[in-house]
């Protein structure tokens, strides 16, 4: 009796959730029906406003200058089977901003959302989708975050460039999906040709002794497929190739037919060992990695593993995860998914600011790239803020001229930070000062490493979001980095080298900690990816006691001062930062607060907030 009973109530919940995905699926689809179901809200000093064309909805919104939002929202229950998509179209005529759909509950005090960030309007009709997974919850005091029923949907351009104009959606649509499997069939592997006892399936079992091998007698263009028996989604690849036989030149294919493909991820420089791939959203019953060209006639992969959708859901989480299966230290703290502290550096009503972070990564600008130093020693010990003890201050312990301290056996890393200039032609200058702090003398080398991240940590995604920042070439003439094709980082001290790196060969940091570099390192660089890193070399020779300081700058506005103008000596240098301090006391110290010595403090807080609110 309890059996039946059980399949009974099973029963019934199956009916009720179909009774309720096909509720939900009716009630989406006429949504835009009837436009007075919808109301439009903005923040304060944003226009929004509705009205039909065609069969869509628009949004016309106006953010007159100022950060905010604008939306459109109707009341619309739904309860949730196991599994399910949401789909709509968008076109509009606006600037690039962020598109939110959110899905609130009755309280409304819990959101559950899908972002597309730096969304750029369609005139044409364009359609997306937002699978369960990919709905994540926004923010909320429920405990069970667990999105079981909705009230209200709702539609939210957030201001990233702001400005003006219209986004409409049309044809709201809700599809029950299959429950994904708890685990998926073991792929087969087949290849173009194999060695005698290197078959690939040696490429499946994860062991670094056990490859497939191509036979060079074939030829350079070969192929590896994976069939994994049924459509399934995945979200990269990671090809560990042997150390004699990797390919350095290929393509990633899929397929649901295996005579069909499409080509995923293109690799025109690999550097051999282990190739991570972020193939976001991918979903194919079939794998082909096609292969052009190695340092042999043959190829070897010794591993191919097949990564979750985790993998490549964002740029940011594909970063996440190679940092945490890296060295630490060989990325920031903030890619790492951790919190960290940093400090903003800009001029007193200036446009444009930079951070300096708790490790000494300078971001260049809001959203932009960072500079990251590294240390070399002369055996060839590469050091990275995970190495050292780490100290900070504020210079006068209240004025926005920060600077972090590395303490390391017998050496000492001080990185200095300021803004000079006023609103319209104001820069970052910024200075390594290296310091032998031992008894003997010392061959350094200081890498200023610049990478495709902000300071801002990837676990911002409010206002700007944090993570990466993409750079997609970069280069070194006449003193200054040229990054996409523009001088953003000048400086004062010719290095001895400037190197750079495609990702697909290496980001820079791994490639300055490996012993001997797979792939010979470039002295400019275009990359597809749009993730290339590169890097200042200083060789540092430095006697008992002694010091080297490098300076750089980094212009903010595309002022009419030379970016380097009156830092040209160490003396320039030291005047410049005297007179900008000389700047802020007169600003921060008009008001004197008279409390106790254990107080300070809270004073120099106070007066630290108001240059940030100055300078922001």
């Amino acid at each position: 009796m309890i059996g039946l009973r059980a399949i009974a109530a099973a029963l019934l919940a199956a009916a009720a959730s179909t009774a309720g995905a096909t509720a939900a699926s009716e009630a989406f689809a006429t949504a835009f029906a009837d436009p007075a179901a919808w109301n439009a809200s903005g923040s304060d000093d944003v226009d929004a406003a509705l009205h039909r064309d065609g069969d869509a909805l628009c949004l016309a919104f106006d953010f007159h200058g100022v950060s905010g939002f604008a939306s459109m929202r109707r009341r619309l229950p739904v309860e949730y089977p196991a599994n399910y998509a949401i789909a709509f179209r968008v076109r509009g005529d606006a600037p690039a901003n962020a598109l939110q759909f959110k899905l609130v509950d009755a309280s409304g005090d819990n959101v559950w959302w899908g972002v597309r960030p730096d969304f750029a309007f369609p005139r044409e009709p364009r359609a997306l989708r937002f699978k369960k997974r990919q709905l994540d919850f926004a923010w909320g005091p429920a405990t069970d975050r667990t999105l079981r029923r909705s009230e209200f949907v709702e539609f939210t351009i957030y201001a990233g460039r702001g400005g003006k104009g219209e986004a409409c959606f049309d044809r709201l649509a809700f599809e029950t999906l299959a429950p994904e499997p708890a685990t998926w069939p073991a792929p087969r592997a087949s290849a173009s040709s194999s060695l005698d006892g290197a078959p690939p399936s040696l490429a499946l079992d994860d062991e670094s002794k056990h490859a497939w091998r191509s036979d060079p007698r074939r030829g350079r263009e070969q192929s590896f497929t994976l069939d994994f028996g049924t459509r399934r989604e995945f979200g990269g690849l990671v090809l560990r190739w042997t150390d004699d036989a990797p390919a350095t030149r290929y393509d990633v294919e899929l397929s649901d037919d295996a005579r069909h493909w499409r080509g995923v991820r293109h690799v025109d420089a690999g550097n051999g060992g282990a190739d991570p791939l972020a193939l976001p959203e991918s979903e194919a019953r079939y794998v082909r990695v096609a292969m052009h060209a190695g340092p042999k006639d043959g190829y070897g992969l010794a591993a191919i593993r097949v990564e979750p959708l985790s993998f490549g859901a964002s740029t940011n989480a594909f970063f996440g995860e190679l940092a945490r299966r890296a060295r630490r230290g060989l990325y920031p703290r903030g890619i790492l998914g951790e919190q960290t502290y940093w400090t903003v550096v800009g001029t007193d009503g200036g446009h444009e600011s930079g951070l300096l972070s708790e490790d000494g990564a300078l971001e260049v600008a809001r959203g932009g790239f960072s500079i990251e130093p590294f240390l070399l020693d002369e055996r060839g010990h590469f050091t990275t803020w995970a190495d050292a003890r780490i100290t900070h201050a504020l210079r006068d312990r209240y004025l926005p001229m920060p600077s972090v301290r590395w303490s390391l056996p017998g050496v000492e890393l001080d990185v200095a930070a300021f803004a000079a200039g006023g609103p319209g032609d104001s820069r970052l200058l910024a200075s390594y000062v290296v310091r032998n702090t031992g008894t003997q003398p010392r061959a350094l080398t200081l890498a200023l490493a610049l990478q495709p991240f902000q300071v801002n940590p990837s676990v911002q995604f409010l206002n700007t979001p944090g993570g990466v920042s993409p750079i997609g070439s970069l280069a070194y003439a006449d003193r200054a980095v040229v990054v996409d094709g523009r001088a953003r980082v000048y400086t004062r001290d010719a290095a001895e080298r400037f190197i750079a790196s495609a990702f697909d060969s290496g980001m820079i940091a791994e490639r300055l900690a490996a012993p001997t570099p797979a792939v010979p390192l470039a002295e400019a660089v275009a990359d597809a990816t749009r993730l290339a890193s590169g890097a200042l070399l200083y060789r540092l020779e430095l006697a008992p006691g002694a010091s080297r300081t490098i300076a750089i700058s980094v212009p903010l506005d595309a002022g009419a001062t030379p970016p380097l103008d009156g830092i040209g000596s160490d003396d320039a240098l030291d005047a410049e930062r005297a007179r900008v301090a000389s700047y802020w006391h007169r600003v921060l110290d008009r008001v004197t607060l008279r409390l106790p010595a254990s107080a300070r403090p809270l004073a120099d807080t106070v007066r630290t907030a108001l240059a940030h609110i100055l300078v922001s």
